[in-house]
């Protein structure tokens, strides 16, 4: 091919054809690009402004349209947007459906009478709540796997369905279901006499990387979860010192927890009680008596939560003759302290707690945020006539 080349030792024309070429890629990429954007256009963007309103909609061409900025929320995934009564619910592993109307209150415990003679009349303040279910297990195996089905309402509080003892009629409802297969029975619950608004919490036990689900149980009007009055709550260092307790009937106030021991019980009587609530209960070491706190605590902040309270992670009494911080122990008498609890939601519950027999200070301490010192308060367990 000698002889082709120019005095540069170029191809004639090369330079041309190299401008060309380098033209007709800028324009590939341009048109590429554009394309890009488009599709983006028409996928994405509806997703980000939100909903336009309907009288947007009507607007004539070439003026301005109105955008809510709040975008839509998902259904079931929130208590005040929960899934309609007469849906399936579907996650990737469960489905769940209400196959009748919830029945409370007189009739319910006339069922649970009937049901088993051995049941017993709900506490005071409390109904009892009958929920008659279907739920399949869709998954391809043969691995038993456990599906939470709980109560909430306006109450502001998780009614647990292993916190009712009673017997529910026939078909009962199992909720531990090996994959393919499915179940349709009753469900018992124990909930705040009078309460509205009532959901059917949804958890896939096994999977916490699915949301919970909030299945309405009645057409009532929505629940309103934000509460007013929280805002107003008067924050305190009340107890925040280990050297400064909060006496028994004192309220705590941090800035999501407000907190009171309201009963002291120790000694003879709490160790009656404590076998009243379960014969199996051991005695305490020698040296060591026992304690029963009865505690309040209410969830004060504002972020949706469920928020979770154990009386043996977020509890520990310390003796001064020990100088350690010991765990509660034991099954105390109804109600016992586990509860979650949604913003203004409250509960008062039962703790047993190990004390020194000469000690007549203990402490106790609550830490219900991992790391967050300002959130512990101290009590001084101190029971009447000690």
């Amino acid at each position: 091919m000698k002889g082709y080349e120019d005095a540069n030792g170029r191809w004639p024309g090369s330079g041309k054809r190299a401008y060309v070429v380098a033209m007709g890629l800028l324009l590939l990429l341009g048109l590429f690009t554009c394309g890009a954007l488009l599709a983006w256009a028409t996928t994405a963007v509806p997703q980000i402004i939100g909903t336009i309103r309907p009288e947007a909609a009507q607007a004539e061409p070439g003026t301005a349209t109105a955008v809510d900025p709040t975008p839509t929320p998902i259904i079931g995934l929130s208590r005040s947007q929960p899934h309609p009564p007469d849906s399936t619910v579907i996650l990737p592993a469960w489905e769940v459906t209400l196959l009748e109307p919830p029945i409370r209150g007189a009739q319910a415990w006339a069922m649970l009478q009937d049901a088993n003679r051995f049941n017993t009349p709900p506490p005071e303040g409390y109904e009892y709540l009958l929920l008659k279910l279907r739920v399949v297990h869709r998954q391809a195996s043969d691995e038993e796997r456990y599906l939470a089905l709980h109560v909430t309402g306006a109450a502001n509080v998780v009614h647990y369905s292993f916190h009712n003892n009673q017997l529910p009629p026939a078909p009962i409802l199992k909720t531990s279901l090996p994959g393919q297969t499915s179940s349709e029975g009753w469900n018992a619950y124990t909930i705040q006499q009078g309460e509205q608004n009532l959901l059917l919490l949804i958890q896939d036990m096994e999977d916490y990387t699915q949301p919970i689900h909030y299945l309405a149980l009645t057409d009532e009007v929505p629940l309103q979860i934000f509460i007013p009055g929280l805002a107003g709550i008067t924050r305190t260092e009340i107890g925040a010192d280990q050297r400064q307790p909060a006496s028994v009937g004192q309220i705590t106030t941090s800035a999501n927890w407000e907190v009171q021991v309201l009963q002291v019980v120790r000694g003879t009587e709490a160790w009656q009680r404590l076998v009243a609530a379960n014969r199996f209960n051991r005695p305490p070491e020698e040296g060591f008596e026992f304690v029963l706190a009865q505690v309040r605590v209410r969830y004060i902040g504002t972020e949706e939560g469920p928020h979770y309270i154990s009386r043996y992670l977020d509890f520990e009494v310390r003796n001064w003759f020990t100088e350690e911080w010991q765990r509660a122990s034991g099954i105390p008498p109804k109600p016992e302290l586990d509860a979650a609890l949604f913003p203004g939601g409250e509960v008062v519950g039962w703790i047993p707690l190990p004390v020194a027999t000469e000690d007549e200070s203990p402490i106790l301490r609550f830490t219900p945020e991992y790391g967050v010192t300002s959130a512990t308060r101290y009590f001084l367990l101190r029971a009447n006539g000690r």
